[in-house]
């Protein structure tokens, strides 16, 4: 997104948070930025997450809107919570595809092994049995292909995370859904349900409502209901009790700041073990290909003396 794109898009947010429904904001910024129409129209059509909400809007009722502003800053705070999980993706992703032409260098001298083969076969000798493997050809070629697959998914589990953190994937197939289920940051879906009820609660729903709507809404989007449902039953009579103590709103708070504190660096830290895995794996294929290369030249002058 260019910075005229994220401008015009922040200032739909800003003049729809100012009491302008959406169609309102999209007229007075055409008004502004008439060169701008194209750009103004598609940013404000409404997102995957949006049209969900918009989906329950018998739920949330009156409070539809500030529920859908939540879930904006919401989108903000977790894309700039994500972003060093990102840069760890991406660095690993650009390291293994150098990696990967260094390796398909490597491969292309490993062909250059006739010249070597002659000197062996001329002293009645065969190359090393595990230099032949490694330079068959169907071994190469696997060993290529597996790594160019191995950096396209790294660009598409990068792509899939940041989607998934700025919720533009909906649905149980997002890797970005199974990759918080398994790598234990099950808080991200929490902290989003807690945002949506936060938000519901301040513009004048009943708590318990607002904290089973919150849950349908987050059980929609990712097509697991028991994703949150364990934390929802923990948290429940705690909440409806801050609410009858008036301390709801600073509750959430705390529950929604205590999260994000930590999960972004569990998740940075679970990205730096998987960055990890891969450079052992790479570092592995290309240490198998230096010795195979470098093997029989060792063995040369034992087989010539």
């Amino acid at each position: 997104m260019s910075p005229t794109d994220e401008f015009i898009a922040r200032q739909l947010y800003f003049l729809q948070r100012s009491g302008l429904d959406r169609a309102q904001a999209q007229a007075r910024l055409q008004q502004e930025m008439p060169d701008s129409s194209a750009v103004i129209v598609a940013a404000g059509r409404s997102d995957p997450f949006s049209r969900l909400l918009q989906e329950s809007a018998e739920e949330f009722g009156p409070h539809l809107e500030a529920v859908e502003q939540a879930a904006h800053e919401f989108r903000s705070e977790a894309v700039n919570a994500f972003r060093p999980v990102w840069r760890s993706l991406l660095g690993t992703a650009v390291y293994a595809a150098v990696v990967t032409v260094v390796a398909a260098v490597l491969v292309g001298l490993s062909t250059t092994f006739t010249a070597v083969h002659s000197v062996y076969e001329s002293f009645g000798a065969d190359l090393p049995r595990f230099t032949q493997v490694i330079v068959a050809p169907l071994y190469r070629n696997l060993l290529i292909w597996t790594m160019v697959a191995g950096v396209v998914a790294l660009l598409w589990v990068l792509r899939s995370l940041r989607r998934g953190a700025s919720l533009g994937q909906r649905g149980a197939g997002s890797v970005f859904l199974h990759l918080t289920v398994q790598l234990g940051l099950r808080d991200y879906w929490l902290v989003l349900l807690l945002v949506l009820m936060r938000a519901a609660c301040r513009s004048g729903m009943a708590a318990d409502a607002a904290l089973d709507a919150a849950q349908r809404a987050v059980a929609r989007w990712t097509g697991l209901a028991r994703l949150v449902a364990g934390p929802v039953t923990a948290l429940r009579k705690p909440l409806l009790t801050a609410a009858r103590l008036g301390t709801l709103d600073a509750e959430l708070a705390f529950l929604i700041e205590e999260r994000w504190q930590t999960m972004p660096q569990r998740a940075a830290a679970r990205a730096e073990y998987f960055s990890l895995l891969v450079n052992v794996l790479v570092a592995a294929a290309i240490g198998t290909l230096v010795i195979a290369i470098y093997l029989p030249i060792f063995k040369l002058a034992a087989i010539v003396g």
